[in-house]
């Protein structure tokens, strides 16, 4: 287990971990942090996780391993287990200096510490839309200001609060409100978050205060060609299937404009593949879609583009041919050529 003494100041990321299924892109995250900065500490609060899935993180010599004790809580507050989590830790953190929390699936491309001032407390992340909240990435100056553990238990328990209430989770899940889950409706209350507005005295902690950073910045969900100013990407939602199932590109997370994502995932997947060397490690990390060929990626994207057009011009004729079909009734019955049942089927 790598350790290291207590209280270093350096910049550092903590990530929340537990049992196996996201092992594959924990590993893609700790590599890519590895690519990027070798010796950026990376804090990995872990519980109920498989040994070979610990040697392998384990095996980054920036990683720092630290068990944590597992709250219980029924699967509808699941949500609150991240927060809580922080906050335990944050009591007692083993590094001070900046810290980005950051989800286990995702990608660091470019250092995103820079994107601190000296008088933040908490960063999170925004975007345009329905649901503008992601607590995927937050950024937090001071890991050993007191203020800040108390956020984050404040956080959980408003988590525990909504979920014990199907009103509020209503609430939460609708599109009538900045929400989207439980966890985010959550975190907006406790920093009090309004639209429009980038920077929050968080409540009840008037010493700390939230900023608000483009998601597209710092944490990129959607499926979309990679921005240069793009610090961190997201792979949430649909992504799993795809990269963790082998599932084929949806309507939601279309190839063409995901392919940037996709390959830029592949490329950091086979270097972490060839780090983690002893065959037991490799399987912990999986593979990538059975139907994806690294040297072959153009050729795939290229067959794909055209599978897409031909598909659309398939739904064009038929369309065509249904229009067709119902002009050519309309024209026989205005000259009285079709029977009476043909001109009901078109009336309908």
């Amino acid at each position: 287990m790598n350790t290291v003494p207590t209280r270093i100041a350096e910049p550092h990321y903590l990530v929340c971990y537990f049992g196996a299924k996201y092992a594959p892109m924990l590993g893609v995250l700790l590599q890519s942090i590895a690519d990027l900065q070798p010796c950026r500490r990376v804090v990995l609060l872990h519980y109920d996780t498989p040994a070979d899935v610990l040697r392998m993180a384990g095996g980054y010599s920036n990683v720092v391993l630290r068990p944590v004790e597992r709250h219980s809580y029924p699967p509808a507050m699941a949500a609150a287990l991240k927060p809580l989590i922080l906050a335990d830790y944050l009591a007692s953190p083993t590094l001070a200096g900046p810290a980005l929390v950051v989800d286990c699936d995702m990608l660091v491309r470019r250092d995103p510490f820079d994107l601190f001032r000296a008088d933040d407390g908490i960063l999170f992340t925004i975007r345009d839309g329905v649901w503008p909240i992601n607590g995927g990435v937050i950024g937090i100056r001071d890991p050993h200001e007191p203020a800040v553990s108390r956020f984050f238990h404040r956080w959980a328990d408003r988590i525990a609060e909504i979920a014990r209430d199907p009103h509020l989770v209503a609430i939460a899940r609708s599109d009538k409100h900045p929400y989207g889950h439980v966890d985010q409706m959550a975190f907006a209350q406790t920093i009090g978050y309004e639209r429009g507005t980038s920077e929050f005295a968080v409540l009840d902690c008037s010493e700390l205060t939230a900023r608000a950073v483009d998601g597209y910045v710092l944490n990129e969900m959607r499926s979309v060609p990679i921005d240069p100013e793009t610090r961190i990407l997201h792979f949430k939602g649909g992504w799993h299937s795809i990269l963790l199932d082998g599932h084929t590109f949806t309507r939601n997370r279309p190839m063409l404009a995901g392919w940037d994502m996709f390959t830029a995932y592949g490329d950091v997947h086979a270097r972490a593949r060839t780090f983690a060397g002893e065959a037991a490690l490799q399987r912990q990390l999986g593979e990538m879609p059975s139907w994806y060929d690294a040297s072959r990626r153009n050729v795939i994207r290229v067959r794909y583009a055209l599978r897409r057009i031909i598909d659309f011009t398939t739904d064009c004729i038929a369309v065509f041919r249904v229009l067709a079909g119902r002009y050519r009734i309309i024209v026989r019955r205005n000259h009285g050529l079709c029977s009476p049942i043909q001109a009901s089927s078109v009336a309908h």
